[in-house]
């Protein structure tokens, strides 16, 4: 019978190897985290552009809702992703919300949500462009 065991392994890759096994999921290494950061950064940056185009008018610039539309800031709807790429993608017409799925391309409506999702008092997280194309499927689905 034999027995598994470590060798002099790094301290890094031993408590990277623990970390594992003790949670079930790999850890985020420091590369993949500054990536995520960078691409965070990038398209807030987008997004702040469109969104000061395209829905200050209604949102407010400082996402208060001081035009037609509701407040951005602090808005816990945005923690659904789902639900911002459907609002931005199929509008809310009932709402005074205009559609932008045909006006915006995939990577323009990521930006935006990524944007309103990490803006003012909020801390949601990126949207990729691969989510907006599956909402746009889940949309087209639905119909």
């Amino acid at each position: 019978m034999r027995f598994f065991t470590l060798k002099a392994a790094p301290a890094a890759g031993l408590s990277m190897f623990l970390l594992f096994v003790v949670t079930g999921r790999p850890p985020i290494r420091a590369q993949e985290a500054a990536s995520s950061s960078d691409q965070l950064a990038t398209l807030k940056g987008e997004g702040q552009e469109l969104y000061t185009r395209d829905c200050a008018s209604c949102h407010g610039a400082d996402g208060t809702g001081d035009g037609a539309g509701p407040s951005l800031d602090g808005n816990t709807n945005l923690g659904n992703k789902d639900h911002v790429l459907k609002q931005i993608i199929e509008g809310s017409p009932d709402n005074g919300m205009d559609p932008f799925g045909k006006a915006l391309s995939d990577h323009e409506i990521a930006a935006a949500a990524t944007f309103v999702r990490n803006a003012w008092n909020n801390s949601y997280g990126v949207v990729l462009d691969a989510d907006v194309k599956t909402a746009r499927a889940k949309t087209a689905t639905a119909k």
